[in-house]
């Protein structure tokens, strides 16, 4: 017996396959509202990208803090120090520290004599002491005050040149330059130092500065002499190693 399809049932079928291949409309949602913008944070809670500038502040902090510490540590080691001799010195009369100044110069003066250099330093040290704690009130004393700072310290230059603590020695020709630029003495020594670490152009330059302005520069004319040897020497033994490398690559041939 053949199956046969009621009317009933084909509207049925329809419907479906209809229903089936019919778009479902969409549903359409409102606008969410935009949010409100937030307050910018401002101060140490403020993060900007992958910055959290609370941890750079707290460290600022913790660097502020460590450095007041030390700053108060320092003044209260300093206050606890015995400053009485410092303050006697200060408070003594300008002229008395100028003739004080006077003799530590002229014992460093008999000590250096004798080639006593450390004891000579120590002398000059003093005299420059002396000089820290006093302010001339006229042009006298000025002048007087000008005039054994640059002794004092071309002498102590000298003794440490001796003493072959030659950065020092440098230190204390540069306060001569800083008052008296060009002073010859001040000069010699630099170039005498310079000598000695074998800085041979440079040592050369400055003495033959101070040959040109006074040919009758025996110390420094004398130096000039070393110097141009030591510079021939030099060039003598470049020469003899540049032929023996030439001799041992022919050799090797």
């Amino acid at each position: 017996m053949e199956r046969t399809i009621t009317t009933v049932k084909c509207q049925d079928f329809a419907k479906y396959c209809l229903s089936t291949l019919k778009p479902k409309p969409v549903e359409i949602k409102p606008p969410e509202p935009k949010p409100e913008p937030k307050e910018e944070i401002q101060g140490p809670e403020r993060v900007i990208g992958t910055t959290n500038y609370k941890k750079w502040e707290e460290f600022k902090e913790s660097e502020e803090s460590e450095e007041k510490k030390q700053a108060e540590e320092y003044i209260k080691s300093m206050c606890s120090q015995d400053h009485r001799k410092e303050i006697e010195l200060y408070e003594r009369p300008t002229k008395e520290k100028l003739i004080a100044c006077s003799q530590f110069k002229i014992q460093g003066n008999d000590a250096y004599k004798q080639k006593n250099y450390s004891l000579a330093a120590l002398f000059y040290r003093k005299g420059l002491l002396q000089l820290d704690y006093t302010f001339p009130e006229d042009a006298k004393d000025e002048q007087t005050f000008k005039d054994l700072e640059i002794s004092l310290h071309l002498n102590m230059c000298i003794a440490k040149y001796y003493l072959e603590e030659y950065d020092e020695c440098l230190s204390h020709v540069a306060q001569v330059l800083k008052h008296s630029p060009g002073n010859p003495k001040a000069l010699y020594r630099k170039a005498l130092v310079l000598y000695k670490r074998d800085l041979l152009n440079e040592s050369r330059e400055i003495t033959s500065k101070i040959v040109s302005e006074n040919s009758k520069n025996q110390e420094a004319i004398e130096l000039l002499m070393q110097i141009d040897k030591k510079l021939e020497d030099y060039k003598t033994k470049q020469k003899k190693v540049f032929k023996a490398m030439i001799d041992g690559e022919e050799v090797n041939k």
